[in-house]
């Protein structure tokens, strides 16, 4: 049975657009008035990397041997023993940190997933003592103090 690893930004993707559209009009009429409306112009340039962030996020799944990625309705099957890293990153959203996955194509190149947990963080430690079934190798960490600028 799969279990949720992430929780889902789509609903997160629509408020973001509206807020968008909203700030670009008045954006756009403060213009044409002859103003220049720093502060909005830099509320739009946060929602719209929020909105990217939102878009692009994947919707989470895993069980006993793969961790399933779903983006715009493609699936993507991960074997647990490939996943090498599960650790959190310093960026916090709303109280909410960013957590990081590290695997290994069958390629041999590595990639990086980012997700925000569900359930807070116990489903991360399901996770994890699920991926020790499969890698025992697996680097699980609770705390960083650096900023993480990889791919």
């Amino acid at each position: 049975m799969k279990k949720k690893l992430a929780i889902s930004l789509k609903w997160l993707t629509s408020i973001l657009t509206f807020l968008a559209i909203i700030a670009s009009v008045f954006l756009v009429k403060q213009y044409i008035d002859g103003h220049f409306n720093i502060p909005l112009l830099l509320v739009l340039f946060i929602v719209s990397l929020l909105l990217y962030y939102s878009y692009n996020a994947r919707d989470l799944l895993y069980d006993d041997h793969f961790l399933y990625s779903y983006k715009n309705h493609n699936e993507k099957k991960i074997p647990l023993q490939n996943i090498k890293i599960i650790k959190p990153t310093k960026t916090e959203v709303a109280g909410f940190t960013v957590w990081k996955i590290k695997y290994q194509e069958s390629d041999t190149s590595i990639k990086t997933i980012r997700f925000f947990p569900y359930g807070f963080r116990t489903n991360v430690f399901d996770f994890a003592k699920e991926v020790k079934k499969n890698n025992p190798n697996v680097q699980f960490i609770t705390g960083t103090f650096t900023f993480d600028f990889d791919k």
